[in-house]
């Protein structure tokens, strides 16, 4: 009986050790935490987990508050362009009307003058399609001959200046009118740049 007792003995040894083993395998093997914030070094972060997303934020660009304009001024026969700071963009009206105001005091020291007879301003200033049609107030009318070519030269390469403008229409206190080019002969109609190129001098002035 005692043989019997320890063969029993020693055959549940095997078992309890075997218990043993599994139970310290599995504490080495528990997962540890922490109560407090722990940093992790960039070694120990998954692919990927610490690539920042790229910044969808845009800065918009302001928008100019002044731009340049060619404004045609007479330089004896000729006229001659000069740069003028304006509110941007630059408008049709504005343009003209700057321009009916004379030129000044450096462009007068330029040597340069109008032939757009003074008083005379510009009743309205439109522009459809290609198209730019000015309304002159009857004060326009007192220039003659040579005078009136270079005054509506001056109207026509300042009104072509403005982006999209290629031709220019004219009217007098709100009537249609026709108009010398620079050869003499009436133009019932638009009239272009072309149509006055002969009285543009080389050298440009600035104003």
């Amino acid at each position: 009986r005692l043989f019997e007792t320890l063969s029993r003995q020693r055959g549940r040894t095997p078992w309890v050790a075997a218990s043993l083993i599994v139970a310290i395998s599995v504490s080495s093997c528990g997962i540890s935490y922490s109560k407090t914030p722990t940093t992790i070094p960039s070694s120990g972060v998954p692919f990927g987990l610490e690539q920042r997303q790229a910044s969808t934020t845009t800065t918009e660009v302001p928008k100019p508050t002044k731009a340049i304009a060619s404004l045609f001024w007479v330089n004896g026969n000729h006229l001659t362009p000069s740069s003028r700071l304006m509110n941007a963009p630059v408008t049709l009206s504005e343009a003209l009307n700057n321009l009916v105001s004379g030129p000044n005091a450096t462009e007068s020291q330029a040597g340069t003058s109008t032939a757009i007879p003074v008083g005379t301003t510009i009743n309205s200033a439109k522009v459809s399609g290609d198209i730019a049609t000015v309304d002159l107030s009857q004060s326009f009318a007192s220039a003659t001959g040579q005078n009136q070519i270079l005054a509506l030269g001056q109207l026509v390469f300042t009104a072509t200046e403005i982006p999209g403008v290629t031709q220019v229409v004219f009217d007098l206190a709100g009537s249609p009118v026709e108009v010398p080019a620079s050869n003499g002969a009436l133009i019932d109609g638009p009239v272009v740049r072309s149509d006055y190129q002969s009285l543009l001098s080389a050298a440009p002035s600035q104003g």
